[in-house]
């Protein structure tokens, strides 16, 4: 029984670590978007060359930036839980680790060519890029029932006459609505 319990475990922690991985990705995509917009394509290059001619400490000074800035964002979080303001506590917890997270990933996408060439590091991201191997074999079986679970319902929801047939008298409502309130604005 104790072991079933522990399997459950390891697989919601898989998921937690799943998730901050696609964030962590999708940071990564947000910022190169974005880039185009803050003229950082210009620079970027520039700024990589220029950090990988630095020594090892330099790449991770900037790596570590984040942590300077989100952290006193943590503690006040912290210390407004602590003084009985839970929910305001809690939502700058959150911003400040997404955030955080966030940050991460941008600066780890500039500073990864140089951080690699040490070992220790080199030896870190390989162990954390097997757990997360890890976590979606672990997690595959699971996301494939919910997958066919999902299409199951939509199959069943498109198959409904009557949910169908409320859905698109619905949708003539709105649409009358709609030109309704369009003719009361001219």
């Amino acid at each position: 029984m104790s072991k079933h319990k522990f399997k459950w475990l390891w697989i919601i922690l898989a998921l937690l670590f799943l998730f901050e991985a696609w964030f962590w990705d999708y940071c990564q995509s947000l910022w190169h978007n974005s880039a185009l917009y803050l003229h950082w394509k210009r620079f970027e290059p520039r700024f990589r060359a220029w950090l990988f001619q630095k020594p090892v400490w330099v790449s991770l000074t900037v790596f570590l930036i984040p942590v300077i800035v989100i952290e006193p964002f943590q503690i006040f979080a912290l210390s407004l839980m602590a003084n009985h303001h839970l929910f305001a506590g809690v939502m700058i917890l959150v911003l400040a680790k997404f955030i955080g997270l966030g940050f991460f990933a941008i600066v780890f996408d500039l500073t990864r060519a140089k951080l690699l060439t040490s070992p220790l590091i080199s030896k870190a991201y390989l162990v954390i890029m097997a757990w997360r191997l890890w976590a979606h074999e672990l997690t595959k079986p699971y996301a494939e029932l919910i997958r066919t679970y999902i299409e199951r319902m939509k199959l069943r929801v498109k198959s409904n006459a009557k949910f169908s047939a409320r859905l698109q008298r619905y949708k003539q409502i709105l649409i009358r609505l709609k030109a309704r309130l369009h003719s009361q604005k001219y």
